[in-house]
Protein backbone atom coordinates (compact mmCIF):
# COMPACT_ATOMS: atom_id res chain seq x y z
CA UNK A 1 0.00 0.00 0.00
CA UNK A 2 1.24 3.34 -1.12
CA UNK A 3 -0.80 5.88 0.36
CA UNK A 4 -2.99 6.41 3.86
CA UNK A 5 -6.06 4.49 3.63
CA UNK A 6 -7.98 7.38 5.89
CA UNK A 7 -6.37 10.28 4.25
CA UNK A 8 -5.05 9.31 1.00
CA UNK A 9 -1.93 11.15 1.03
CA UNK A 10 1.23 9.41 -0.43
CA UNK A 11 3.86 11.28 1.72
CA UNK A 12 4.53 8.39 4.10
CA UNK A 13 7.57 7.42 5.98
CA UNK A 14 8.34 3.78 7.79
CA UNK A 15 8.73 4.04 11.11
CA UNK A 16 8.64 0.33 12.54
CA UNK A 17 10.60 -2.24 10.98
CA UNK A 18 10.57 -5.91 13.05
CA UNK A 19 11.42 -9.32 12.57
CA UNK A 20 13.27 -8.71 9.50
CA UNK A 21 11.23 -6.85 7.58
CA UNK A 22 8.28 -9.67 8.21
CA UNK A 23 6.44 -6.56 9.56
CA UNK A 24 6.85 -3.08 8.49
CA UNK A 25 4.65 0.16 9.66
CA UNK A 26 4.40 3.10 7.90
CA UNK A 27 3.18 6.33 8.95
CA UNK A 28 1.19 9.32 6.92
CA UNK A 29 2.63 12.41 7.34
CA UNK A 30 -0.33 14.38 6.90
CA UNK A 31 -2.91 12.46 10.07
CA UNK A 32 -0.40 10.59 11.69
CA UNK A 33 -1.95 7.25 10.78
CA UNK A 34 0.09 4.22 10.87
CA UNK A 35 -0.15 1.15 9.06
CA UNK A 36 0.72 -2.42 7.83
CA UNK A 37 2.75 -2.80 4.68
CA UNK A 38 1.79 -5.46 2.30
CA UNK A 39 -1.47 -6.17 4.51
CA UNK A 40 -3.78 -9.52 3.35
CA UNK A 41 -7.20 -8.35 2.22
CA UNK A 42 -8.99 -11.54 3.69
CA UNK A 43 -9.15 -13.03 7.11
CA UNK A 44 -5.91 -15.18 8.17
CA UNK A 45 -7.71 -17.77 10.74
CA UNK A 46 -4.26 -18.31 11.49
CA UNK A 47 -3.59 -15.04 13.24
CA UNK A 48 -6.66 -15.83 15.95
CA UNK A 49 -5.48 -19.18 17.27
CA UNK A 50 -5.17 -17.80 20.73
CA UNK A 51 -8.93 -18.67 21.40
CA UNK A 52 -7.91 -21.85 21.30
CA UNK A 53 -5.72 -21.43 24.34
CA UNK A 54 -9.34 -19.76 26.55
CA UNK A 55 -10.83 -23.12 25.91
CA UNK A 56 -8.23 -24.14 28.59
CA UNK A 57 -8.19 -21.41 30.21
CA UNK A 58 -9.49 -22.59 33.97
CA UNK A 59 -9.64 -18.59 35.03
CA UNK A 60 -11.74 -17.14 32.25
CA UNK A 61 -14.78 -16.29 33.55
CA UNK A 62 -13.25 -15.23 36.34
CA UNK A 63 -11.15 -12.89 34.26
CA UNK A 64 -14.31 -11.56 32.41
CA UNK A 65 -15.94 -10.58 35.90
CA UNK A 66 -12.91 -8.14 36.19
CA UNK A 67 -14.33 -6.57 32.64
CA UNK A 68 -18.07 -6.16 34.61
CA UNK A 69 -17.75 -2.24 35.69
CA UNK A 70 -16.02 -1.48 32.74
CA UNK A 71 -19.12 -2.74 30.56
CA UNK A 72 -22.00 -1.32 32.93
CA UNK A 73 -20.00 2.22 32.30
CA UNK A 74 -20.35 1.58 28.58
CA UNK A 75 -24.03 0.97 28.84
CA UNK A 76 -24.70 3.81 30.95
CA UNK A 77 -23.81 5.76 27.38
CA UNK A 78 -26.23 4.27 25.19
CA UNK A 79 -29.28 6.67 26.91
CA UNK A 80 -32.43 4.71 24.87
CA UNK A 81 -35.40 5.18 26.17
CA UNK A 82 -37.28 2.24 24.40
CA UNK A 83 -38.03 -0.55 25.76
CA UNK A 84 -36.75 -2.73 23.27
CA UNK A 85 -32.83 -1.69 23.44
CA UNK A 86 -30.92 -3.64 20.61
CA UNK A 87 -27.36 -4.05 20.18
CA UNK A 88 -25.01 -5.61 18.25
CA UNK A 89 -20.95 -6.56 19.55
CA UNK A 90 -18.90 -6.64 15.96
CA UNK A 91 -15.66 -8.95 16.53
CA UNK A 92 -17.25 -10.19 19.38
CA UNK A 93 -14.41 -12.64 20.18
CA UNK A 94 -15.92 -14.99 22.72
CA UNK A 95 -19.31 -12.68 23.71
CA UNK A 96 -18.73 -11.63 27.11
CA UNK A 97 -20.00 -7.97 26.56
CA UNK A 98 -23.38 -9.72 25.00
CA UNK A 99 -23.76 -12.16 27.53
CA UNK A 100 -23.30 -8.93 30.33
CA UNK A 101 -25.94 -6.78 28.02
CA UNK A 102 -28.41 -9.02 28.02
CA UNK A 103 -27.85 -9.54 31.75
CA UNK A 104 -28.86 -6.00 32.19
CA UNK A 105 -32.43 -6.16 29.69
CA UNK A 106 -30.83 -5.73 26.41
CA UNK A 107 -31.58 -7.30 23.14
CA UNK A 108 -27.53 -8.29 22.28
CA UNK A 109 -26.03 -10.35 19.94
CA UNK A 110 -22.61 -10.42 18.81
CA UNK A 111 -20.60 -12.03 15.75
CA UNK A 112 -17.47 -12.75 14.59
CA UNK A 113 -15.17 -14.61 11.93
CA UNK A 114 -13.32 -16.74 14.97
CA UNK A 115 -14.40 -20.40 14.82
CA UNK A 116 -12.75 -21.11 17.53
CA UNK A 117 -13.68 -17.39 19.63
CA UNK A 118 -17.76 -18.60 18.63
CA UNK A 119 -17.70 -22.22 19.47
CA UNK A 120 -16.58 -21.16 23.32
CA UNK A 121 -19.29 -18.91 23.62
CA UNK A 122 -21.82 -20.38 22.34
CA UNK A 123 -21.06 -23.62 24.43
CA UNK A 124 -21.23 -21.25 27.23
CA UNK A 125 -24.54 -19.82 25.85
CA UNK A 126 -24.38 -16.61 24.43
CA UNK A 127 -26.29 -15.20 21.60
CA UNK A 128 -23.18 -14.97 18.78
CA UNK A 129 -22.66 -16.38 15.28
CA UNK A 130 -20.10 -16.40 13.07
CA UNK A 131 -20.50 -14.22 10.61
CA UNK A 132 -18.95 -11.33 8.43
CA UNK A 133 -20.40 -7.89 8.95
CA UNK A 134 -21.42 -7.65 5.57
CA UNK A 135 -23.50 -10.58 5.72
CA UNK A 136 -27.19 -9.87 4.38
CA UNK A 137 -27.71 -11.88 7.50
CA UNK A 138 -27.38 -9.13 9.67
CA UNK A 139 -29.20 -6.77 7.47
CA UNK A 140 -32.15 -9.37 8.40
CA UNK A 141 -31.39 -8.40 11.97
CA UNK A 142 -32.69 -4.79 11.38
CA UNK A 143 -31.28 -1.62 12.43
CA UNK A 144 -29.84 -0.99 15.97
CA UNK A 145 -29.80 1.46 18.88
CA UNK A 146 -25.99 0.62 19.44
CA UNK A 147 -23.47 -1.09 17.64
CA UNK A 148 -19.73 -1.50 19.85
CA UNK A 149 -16.65 -2.80 17.98
CA UNK A 150 -14.06 -3.27 20.83
CA UNK A 151 -10.41 -3.29 19.50
CA UNK A 152 -11.08 -4.17 16.04
CA UNK A 153 -11.37 -1.94 13.68
CA UNK A 154 -7.23 -2.12 13.85
CA UNK A 155 -7.89 -5.59 12.48
CA UNK A 156 -9.25 -4.57 9.37
CA UNK A 157 -7.62 -3.69 6.06
CA UNK A 158 -10.66 -1.45 4.80
CA UNK A 159 -11.84 0.28 8.58
CA UNK A 160 -13.59 3.10 6.32
CA UNK A 161 -15.94 0.40 4.76
CA UNK A 162 -16.60 -0.82 8.38
CA UNK A 163 -17.62 2.59 9.84
CA UNK A 164 -19.86 3.26 6.75
CA UNK A 165 -21.87 0.26 7.34
CA UNK A 166 -22.09 0.77 10.79
CA UNK A 167 -23.80 3.73 10.10
CA UNK A 168 -26.38 1.90 7.86
CA UNK A 169 -27.15 -0.46 10.83
CA UNK A 170 -27.66 2.63 13.24
CA UNK A 171 -31.40 3.45 14.21
CA UNK A 172 -30.92 7.66 14.01
CA UNK A 173 -29.68 8.83 17.09
CA UNK A 174 -28.15 5.67 17.49
CA UNK A 175 -24.63 5.25 19.35
CA UNK A 176 -21.48 3.52 17.99
CA UNK A 177 -19.39 2.98 20.60
CA UNK A 178 -15.29 2.11 19.45
CA UNK A 179 -11.99 1.19 20.94
CA UNK A 180 -8.63 0.93 19.02
CA UNK A 181 -5.27 0.87 20.29
CA UNK A 182 -2.96 4.50 20.52
CA UNK A 183 -0.38 4.90 17.68
CA UNK A 184 0.69 7.92 19.88
CA UNK A 185 0.67 5.52 23.15
CA UNK A 186 3.08 6.19 26.21
CA UNK A 187 3.32 2.44 26.03
CA UNK A 188 4.75 2.62 22.42
CA UNK A 189 7.72 4.59 23.53
CA UNK A 190 8.84 3.01 26.50
CA UNK A 191 8.12 -0.32 25.43
CA UNK A 192 9.51 0.54 21.85
CA UNK A 193 10.24 -3.46 20.28
CA UNK A 194 8.32 -4.98 22.74
CA UNK A 195 5.08 -2.96 22.20
CA UNK A 196 2.85 -5.84 21.62
CA UNK A 197 0.32 -4.06 19.73
CA UNK A 198 2.79 -4.15 16.74
CA UNK A 199 1.31 -7.55 15.21
CA UNK A 200 0.38 -9.41 11.76
CA UNK A 201 -3.25 -9.26 12.65
CA UNK A 202 -2.86 -5.34 13.44
CA UNK A 203 -3.36 -3.87 9.97
CA UNK A 204 -4.07 0.05 10.89
CA UNK A 205 -2.64 1.89 13.90
CA UNK A 206 -4.66 4.92 14.22
CA UNK A 207 -4.24 8.37 16.67
CA UNK A 208 -7.25 10.59 17.67
CA UNK A 209 -6.73 12.80 14.46
CA UNK A 210 -6.74 9.69 12.26
CA UNK A 211 -9.99 8.52 13.91
CA UNK A 212 -11.35 11.98 13.72
CA UNK A 213 -10.61 12.08 10.00
CA UNK A 214 -11.75 8.97 8.97
CA UNK A 215 -15.29 8.99 10.78
CA UNK A 216 -15.25 12.49 9.06
CA UNK A 217 -15.83 10.98 6.05
CA UNK A 218 -19.54 9.90 6.79
CA UNK A 219 -22.20 13.06 6.60
CA UNK A 220 -24.15 10.65 8.49
CA UNK A 221 -21.72 10.49 11.86
CA UNK A 222 -20.57 12.71 14.71
CA UNK A 223 -18.18 12.64 17.46
CA UNK A 224 -19.85 13.12 20.16
CA UNK A 225 -16.99 11.70 22.21
CA UNK A 226 -13.25 10.81 22.01
CA UNK A 227 -10.51 10.26 24.31
CA UNK A 228 -7.09 8.52 25.38
CA UNK A 229 -6.93 6.27 28.78
CA UNK A 230 -4.85 3.96 30.30
CA UNK A 231 -1.52 2.72 30.51
CA UNK A 232 -0.58 -1.17 30.22
CA UNK A 233 0.67 -3.22 33.60
CA UNK A 234 3.74 -3.67 31.10
CA UNK A 235 4.96 -0.37 30.51
CA UNK A 236 4.47 0.39 34.47
CA UNK A 237 6.78 -2.52 35.01
CA UNK A 238 9.56 -1.45 32.46
CA UNK A 239 9.59 2.28 33.86
CA UNK A 240 9.31 0.39 37.48
CA UNK A 241 11.54 -2.44 37.41
CA UNK A 242 12.11 -3.91 33.83
CA UNK A 243 10.36 -6.96 34.64
CA UNK A 244 11.15 -9.73 32.28
CA UNK A 245 7.65 -10.43 30.12
CA UNK A 246 8.85 -12.22 27.78
CA UNK A 247 6.30 -15.16 28.89
CA UNK A 248 2.73 -14.30 27.75
CA UNK A 249 1.83 -16.46 30.59
CA UNK A 250 3.47 -14.57 33.12
CA UNK A 251 2.51 -10.96 31.38
CA UNK A 252 -1.38 -12.58 31.90
CA UNK A 253 -1.14 -13.26 35.49
CA UNK A 254 0.54 -9.73 36.56
CA UNK A 255 -2.25 -8.20 35.03
CA UNK A 256 -4.85 -9.82 35.97
CA UNK A 257 -3.81 -9.91 39.72
CA UNK A 258 -3.08 -6.41 39.52
CA UNK A 259 -6.55 -5.51 38.00
CA UNK A 260 -7.85 -7.07 41.02
CA UNK A 261 -5.90 -4.96 43.13
CA UNK A 262 -7.40 -1.72 41.57
CA UNK A 263 -10.74 -3.19 41.69
CA UNK A 264 -10.29 -4.17 45.38
CA UNK A 265 -8.31 -0.12 46.19
CA UNK A 266 -10.18 2.92 46.14
CA UNK A 267 -6.60 5.15 46.74
CA UNK A 268 -5.31 2.41 43.23
CA UNK A 269 -8.58 3.58 42.14
CA UNK A 270 -8.11 7.27 42.65
CA UNK A 271 -4.10 7.31 41.11
CA UNK A 272 -5.46 5.09 38.32
CA UNK A 273 -8.55 8.03 37.44
CA UNK A 274 -5.53 10.58 37.54
CA UNK A 275 -3.28 8.77 35.53
CA UNK A 276 -6.12 8.26 32.75
CA UNK A 277 -7.01 12.30 33.28
CA UNK A 278 -3.01 12.67 32.81
CA UNK A 279 -2.78 11.18 29.53
CA UNK A 280 -6.49 12.18 28.18
CA UNK A 281 -4.66 15.57 28.34
CA UNK A 282 -1.57 14.40 26.59
CA UNK A 283 -3.40 11.99 23.97
CA UNK A 284 -1.07 9.56 25.29
CA UNK A 285 -3.48 6.80 26.29
CA UNK A 286 -3.17 2.82 25.27
CA UNK A 287 -6.32 3.08 24.01
CA UNK A 288 -8.49 5.66 21.90
CA UNK A 289 -12.31 5.38 22.99
CA UNK A 290 -14.82 7.26 20.67
CA UNK A 291 -18.71 7.61 21.24
CA UNK A 292 -20.30 8.09 18.05
CA UNK A 293 -23.74 9.36 17.10
CA UNK A 294 -25.97 8.60 13.86
CA UNK A 295 -27.42 11.73 12.75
Amino acid sequence: MNKCPVCQNQKLKTVINKDNDEIVVNECLKCGHGFLVNTEEKYNSELYEYYEDLMLDKDLLEQERLNDNNYREILSVFKILSDEKSLLDVGCGIGGFVQFAQSQGWEAKGIDLSCQAVDLGRSLGRNIERMNFFDEQVVKYGQFDAITMFEFIEHVSNPLSFINTAAQYLKKGGVLYLTTPNFRALDRYILRDEWRVISKEHLNYFTKSSLEKMISCNEHLCIKKIKTKNISIQALMKIIGNMDFSVREKQKKITTNTRKKIKLSRSMRYAKNLANITLNMLDKGSTIIAVIERR
